[in-house]
């Protein structure tokens, strides 16, 4: 399939989904590389997560840092989005070599296993579009799946709820202000860098965050 053919499947699923998507294009390759960075240095046999990959824009930039014995989870709430990344792992000439360590996971985070644990997770699932207590739920969720000193990337639109925020209703808004707490309370405790990225559609900004060692993979959502 052609650039343009997945931009199309896509925007056919953004226009469905648009509250758990998120997102009016795929991720740019500028977006991409800085969310993957947290890829670099993992230790042999690695297991990585990649929640909300949608269409695979940021997928295809994580293959090439997969070494022999490495593992990628690929967790799709979409239906529309799992058939075309197995579509890809079928057909995609790019793809087709990395199909024996990838495994496709279709269904929310909240539902993977609780056993499973990783070395990193590169996260696109889009929280500004949950309501708070989703965002909760599925943000500490993510993290009980990190191993103890393991990274998250995730990334939001720089200004989307300020941009926003004069077009929508009042319980709409606070909604949104809600979430941007939630956001701000993992943000300020585990964040260990930020990286603006302007080349993108719209221009967003991605969090690196690590989890403490004595964290040991519990959740932080309830404080644990």
């Amino acid at each position: 399939m052609s650039k343009l053919g997945e931009y199309a499947v896509f925007l056919r699923e953004a226009r469905k989904t648009f509250r758990t998507t998120g997102a009016i294009l795929p991720s740019s390759k500028f977006l991409a590389n800085k969310a993957v960075s947290i890829l670099n240095g993992l230790p042999p046999n690695a297991r990585i997560l990649e929640a909300g990959p949608g269409t695979g824009a940021v997928t295809e930039y994580i293959f090439p840092k997969l070494r022999p014995g490495d593992r990628l989870t690929l967790a799709e709430i979409h239906d529309g989005f799992v058939s075309e990344l197995r579509r890809r792992l079928e057909t995609n000439p790019k793809w087709m070599p990395y199909r024996s360590q990838v495994d496709v996971f279709h269904g929310p985070i909240q539902e993977l296993p609780k056993d499973e644990q990783f070395h990193a997770i590169v996260c696109g699932i889009p929280f500004n579009s949950f309501s708070p207590e989703l965002a909760d739920e599925v943000f500490g969720k993510l993290f009980s799946h990190l191993l103890p000193g393991a990274q998250l990337s995730n990334f939001e639109y720089i200004g989307i709820r300020k941009v926003s925020s004069p077009f929508l209703k009042p319980a709409e808004r606070q909604r949104m202000h809600e979430v941007a707490k939630v956001i701000k309370k993992y943000v300020d405790k585990y964040r260990v860098k930020d990286h603006r990225i302007a080349l993108n559609i719209p221009p967003a900004v991605v969090h690196h965050y690590r989890v403490p060692v004595e964290l040991n993979g519990h959740s932080i959502a309830n404080g644990k």
